[in-house]
């Protein structure tokens, strides 16, 4: 059982599979039901102003980063999202439902170092 009352629905895949097709179905679907529900995506959730400026630099052509900083970039998005926006929502009873893009745009020689999978276990 879980330590969350409310419900966490994501939505990830590549482009044009039809992800707000089906987070605007199910958005609606759930307020008609009179839920409670939050809209996010990742990167650059509207809700968090820290997650609005990584998503203005990751989207920024002229911020020639690299692969390990564009990858730190996303990980700062998805703590952020998690501890100031999923997990006091859920806590809350609510629902969250989030569109992921922050996989596609990965390097994938980057997915698979090995320090990698350390940062992630930070996250929860």
């Amino acid at each position: 059982m879980s330590n969350y009352p409310g419900y966490f629905i994501t939505f990830e895949g590549g482009e044009g599979c039809g992800k707000s097709t089906q987070f605007e179905l199910i958005v609606s679907r759930l307020e008609l039901l009179e839920f409670v529900v939050i809209r996010t995506k990742e990167p650059g959730s509207p809700h968090l102003l820290s997650c609005v400026k990584i998503r203005e630099i990751l989207l920024n052509s002229e911020n020639h980063l690299s692969d390990q900083a564009e990858l730190m970039l996303y990980i700062a998005d998805r703590t952020e999202h998690i501890q100031n926006l999923i997990k006091p929502n859920l806590l809350a009873g609510k629902v969250v439902v989030l569109i992921d893009t922050t996989i596609q745009p990965l390097p994938i020689n980057i997915m698979v170092e090995d320090w990698i999978f350390g940062l992630f276990t930070i996250l929860i």
